[in-house]
């Protein structure tokens, strides 16, 4: 409702509906602002819990993106200019590196993303600390919307002055925008196009600690990461766990009701010998019975063609014998014909 009226109040203005989209507008934006930073998260557990899950892969992204581009010895081809469209680029070197990152993204992922940098992955003393300062964390927590053109900008610096393996010759700096966070003013169409004010962005504001080393984030991302790898995982296997009970429960009862269904209802187990043993002669019965029937089938089946054989044979002489003797009477009462 509150995304719906905002764009109405922006881009449509021949509704010719401004005192009612102007009220319907506020009491909006008042539940928004209640609602909306709820959805992920009510607690810092719950808002670290699930910032950690739904931007994991962004966060894997980010971190990969700051060790290429600090990098100089490390080859990525998915970094590099794509030299098949060098006829069409004015650029002088066309082997040279990418740095710059682009990420465009949803509400839900940026709104996960700075709970990542605001919130520490554990309140235990050991735990890395917050890259943002306390004014940031508090400006975050009081910024009721992420609106149009939200920011995130990531800056790292080299200081080539520096030694290589010094970890001060990277630094990072993090800056924020909220957006086009300008009340949207329902303007009628002739004097809509003259006033620009409605797409302002708030300004940029830095909100990572002075001095802030590369290493220090990609260290601080770094646990962010195996922290949701580990709740993830520790789910995964209970929820695996207990697919494997059911399994094997299902599997059990299979096998009590086949042992069932072989074992024979009629006759009682001797006292001498114990059901499984009982169970495995009646087997053994049965194998040997139908090893005899089938022996048997063959058996009648040998006899069968021999006797199919030697009557072919019999009925093959017979014929021969007849033919034999037609052809002599045939020439005999020829012969007597001649000579008459």
């Amino acid at each position: 409702m509150h995304d719906n009226v905002r764009f109405d109040m922006l881009h449509n203005p021949n509704l010719s509906l401004t005192s009612t989209l102007e009220r319907l507008y506020k009491l909006a934006k008042l539940m928004a602002d209640c609602v909306v930073p709820l959805e992920y998260g009510i607690s810092i557990e719950n808002k670290r819990a699930v910032a950690t899950k739904l931007c994991k892969e962004l966060v894997e992204k980010i971190k990969y993106d700051l060790i290429i581009a600090k990098t100089d010895n490390q080859v990525d081809m998915r970094y590099m200019i794509d030299l098949s469209h060098s006829a069409d680029l004015s650029i002088n070197t066309l082997g040279r590196r990418i740095r710059t990152r682009l990420y465009f993204t949803s509400e839900s992922h940026l709104h996960s993303l700075l709970n990542v940098l605001r919130f520490t992955q554990s309140d235990a003393p050991d735990c890395l600390d917050c890259p943002l300062t306390s004014d940031a964390r508090r400006m975050l927590k009081e910024t009721p919307e992420l609106c149009y053109l939200t920011q995130i900008v990531i800056r790292l610096f080299e200081d080539t002055k520096k030694d290589m393996h010094d970890p001060k010759r990277f630094r990072i700096e993090i800056g924020f925008s909220p957006g086009a966070t300008a009340n949207p003013i329902h303007l009628s169409e002739e004097i809509r196009d003259g006033e620009s004010t409605r797409y302002d962005t708030h300004k940029m504001n830095a909100i990572s600690k002075d001095m802030l080393t590369c290493d220090d984030l990609e260290a601080y991302l770094e646990e962010s990461i195996t922290y949701g790898f580990t709740e993830e995982s520790e789910s995964e296997m209970a929820e695996k766990k207990e697919k494997e009970e059911k399994q094997k429960k299902k599997d059990k009862q299979k096998q009590e009701k086949r042992e069932k269904d072989i074992s024979p209802s009629t006759t009682p187990s001797s006292p001498e010998m114990p059901g499984g043993e009982e169970n495995e002669q009646v087997k053994e019965r049965e194998q040997e019975k139908e090893k005899e029937e089938r022996r048997a089938k063959v058996v009648a089946a040998h006899e069968r063609k021999k006797w199919l054989v030697g009557g072919i044979a019999a009925v093959s002489l017979s014929l021969g014998l007849a033919s034999l003797f037609l052809a002599k009477q045939f020439s005999t009462s020829n012969s007597r014909r001649w000579q008459r």
